[in-house]
C-alpha cells in the first residue's frame, strides 16, 4: 500500500482496470445500473485506500463495444482509453524495444519534427518488461519524445473524478467526452503510462 501511495504522492496517474470472466450470456443480462454498481464498487477500493477517484478506465476484451458497459462508463464519468502500443505477452525485451521503434518511426513527421500523442499499454510482471524499458528509455532521448501522464496526454485537465456518483444515473463528476477507447485489464487499479510525443 505504500508504494501505491507513493506512486500517487509523485504525481503519477491511478487509473481503473476492469476484469471480466463472465461469459456472453450472463453479460447480456447485466443492467446498466448493476455494471455501474460494480464500477464504483472497485473506484471506491482505490479511493478509500489512496485518497483518489479514478477517472480513467480500461474495460476488458470487446467491453468498449458494449452499449450497456459505455452507458455506465459514461453516465459515471468515466473516459474511456486505448492503447497503440501493447507490451505484453511472451515477447523478449528485445521485440517489445523494436515494437516500440516501429511506433515512434510510423508516428514521427519528419518535416514537422512532430509526434501524435499516443498510448501505451505494459503488462505488469513480466520480467522481460524492466530490461526493455532501459533501451526504450534510450529510444524515447533519441526520438526527442516525452512521457507524461493521460491527463495530460489527453487533453482533460481533472485526473479523477471530483465526487462520488450516485447509482441513478446522475454523474456528480465532471463532464467528459463519450470515449478515448479501451484495451485490457485486471480487477484492481493501474498505473498507466502514456505517451505524448513531441
Amino acid at each position: 500500500m505504500e508504494n501505491a501511495k507513493a506512486i500517487v504522492d509523485e504525481g503519477h496517474l491511478v487509473g481503473l482496470r476492469l476484469d471480466t470472466n463472465l461469459k456472453d450470456d450472463q453479460l447480456k443480462s447485466l443492467t446498466v445500473d448493476k455494471i455501474k454498481e460494480e464500477l464504483e464498487k472497485e473506484a471506491t477500493i482505490i479511493s478509500e485506500a489512496l485518497g483518489v477517484n479514478p477517472k480513467f478506465l480500461r474495460l476488458p476484451f470487446d467491453l468498449d463495444k458494449n452499449d450497456k458497459y459505455l452507458k455506465a462508463v459514461d453516465e459515471l464519468g468515466f473516459v474511456l482509453t486505448n492503447s497503440i502500443v501493447d507490451l505484453s505477452g511472451t515477447d523478449k525485451a528485445d521485440q517489445f524495444v523494436k515494437t516500440y521503434e516501429k511506433t515512434l518511426k510510423e508516428q514521427y513527421n519528419k518535416e514537422s519534427k512532430n509526434y501524435p500523442k499516443f498510448i501505451d499499454y505494459n503488462q505488469d510482471g513480466l520480467e522481460t518488461i524492466p530490461e526493455a524499458w532501459k533501451k526504450i528509455v534510450k529510444l524515447l532521448e533519441n526520438y526527442e519524445a516525452n512521457p507524461v501522464t493521460l491527463d495530460i496526454c489527453t487533453g482533460i485537465k481533472e485526473k479523477y473524478r471530483t465526487a462520488s456518483n450516485d447509482m441513478n444515473g446522475q454523474s456528480k463528476s465532471a463532464a467528459t467526452p463519450k470515449t478515448i477507447s479501451s484495451l485490457m485489464t485486471t480487477f484492481t487499479f493501474a498505473l498507466v503510462i502514456i505517451f505524448f510525443l513531441l
